[in-house]
């Protein structure tokens, strides 16, 4: 995983974790893949985006894990500005993955900076999304 840069002043409450959200870029198939990383300890604690080989995408489009422990972190990502759901989506397993474009750091910056709370408490998972299903 390539770190790039956070989104300034995008705060997201996993949990009990304040967390920043990062954009990185997957080694395997080298898309696009957004972190949430623990304010306090700069550690990552969940990839909201997944990484599925075989899934046609366009530049900056991206898989966001609105389900199980992730679901309601897309409302949360579009209200911040960070990605607009293009009413896209792929079957995955017993999930529907929505599509999504990540928006550019103008966009962003344009917009007010906000804290956001993504409400469910639940424990981090670590994953390796870099495989094929």
């Amino acid at each position: 995983m390539e770190e790039d840069t956070p989104f300034a002043g995008v705060k997201i409450e996993y949990g009990e974790r304040e967390c920043l959200l990062r954009k990185a870029t997957y080694r395997l198939g080298m898309r696009t893949a957004l972190l949430l990383i623990d304010a306090a300890t700069g550690k990552e604690v969940t990839r909201v985006t997944a990484n599925i080989l075989g899934v046609s995408l366009k530049n900056e489009e991206v898989l966001i894990k609105d389900y199980g422990p992730h679901d309601g972190i897309l409302e949360v990502l579009e209200t911040a500005g960070v990605v607009k759901n293009t009413g896209r989506s792929v079957q995955c397993g017993n999930v529907v993955l929505p599509i999504c474009v990540v928006l550019t750091p103008e966009h962003k910056y344009e917009q007010d900076r906000t804290s956001l709370q993504f409400g469910q408490t639940f424990p981090p998972r670590r994953r390796d999304m870099d495989r094929e299903p």
